[in-house]
Order: C-alpha cells, then sequence, then structure tokens
C-alpha cells in the first residue's frame, strides 16, 4: 500500500511541475538458463514503473518494482527486485520505437518450508541483478496518451540463483 501511495504521490508531482513521466503496470515471464537442483525455475508476475522522458525524447530514465512467485517449485517462493533503468531510443519520430535498455537493481527472494506440518524454515536471498533488455513500443489507439511495450531481456543474478531469459509486456501512459 505503500508503494502505490508513493507512486501517487510521484504522479501528482509529474503533473504539477508539466514533466513528461510514463507510468505503467508490467508483466513478466522468465526462464532460467541452468537448473537448481534438477529442476529448470520459471517466474512470472506483476510490476509497477515509472519513466522520466529526457526533453529530445531519445533517453528515458525509470524506477521500477517487480514481485514474482518461482513457479514449479514447492510453496512457490517469491522474488521482489526494485531497478533503476537507462533506455536509448535510436529513432524518435517513428509510431514504433525500438529501444535498448539496461536494469541494475536490488533484488531479495524468500521460501517458507513447512516440515512434517510443525516447523517451519524461512530461507531469505538478497543480492544485486544486472537487466539487459531489447524492446519496442508502439500506441495504443484505444486509448490516448497510452503505449503498449514489448520486450525480451537476459537477467543476471548475483548469487547461487541462475540466471534467466524473459519476455515483458507493459502498458505505459504518458503524462503531459
Amino acid at each position: 500500500m505503500k508503494r502505490l501511495l508513493f507512486l501517487f504521490a510521484i504522479i501528482i508531482a509529474a503533473k504539477s511541475l508539466s514533466a513528461q513521466f510514463q507510468v505503467g503496470v508490467n508483466g513478466s515471464f522468465e526462464i532460467a538458463v541452468a537448473k537448481t537442483g534438477g529442476v529448470r525455475t520459471y517466474l512470472t508476475g506483476p510490476g509497477l514503473d515509472i519513466f522520466y522522458i529526457l526533453p529530445q525524447e531519445k533517453i528515458v530514465l525509470g524506477l521500477g518494482w517487480q514481485y514474482r512467485w518461482m513457479l514449479a517449485w514447492p510453496n512457490n517462493p517469491t522474488i521482489t527486485s526494485y531497478n533503476a533503468s537507462f533506455r536509448l531510443y535510436p529513432f524518435t519520430k517513428k509510431q514504433i520505437r525500438p529501444y535498448l535498455e539496461m536494469g541494475v537493481g536490488y533484488y531479495t527472494s524468500k521460501e517458507v518450508l513447512t516440515i512434517s506440518n510443525e516447523s517451519t524454515l524461512t530461507i531469505k536471498q538478497d543480492g544485486i541483478a544486472v537487466k539487459p533488455s531489447l524492446g519496442v513500443t508502439f500506441p495504443n489507439n484505444l486509448i490516448k496518451n497510452t503505449f503498449i511495450d514489448l520486450s525480451t531481456f537476459y537477467q543476471f543474478y548475483s548469487d547461487s540463483h541462475p540466471s534467466g531469459i524473459g519476455v515483458n509486456v507493459a502498458i505505459r501512459y504518458i503524462l503531459r
């Protein structure tokens, strides 16, 4: 709830400053490139982000939050991540705009194991992740000032969690 209030405060501040920001919601799906304990890890979940668009619209700076579940694992452990990103649009005057993005962030994972229906064991890991992406945005003609964002990424984790490849789908609204 605090995160939503913080995002709402940023949106209000952006509107009052007449700055050009994008806010969005996204969903991602990631597959680990290596197996852990003989099991391949799949991650999926929602996220929120906000981007500041620099005046010439070639460079965009962003902050994001994502919550994902590890599928194919007992108890579906979770990963929460916070990241900052730098996005470069080589072509600015096109309707369909490809981009390159580099993200760096902090993540934490949590797994709660129940042993013989009595005791529980909580395993927590945290670290740094680096996430290069390649994507494309295009206008959504159904709602004014919205865009669809499709990207593919490779995510490097700093601990024993295997790196992964994935796709991300987002809808973004430009505050003008």
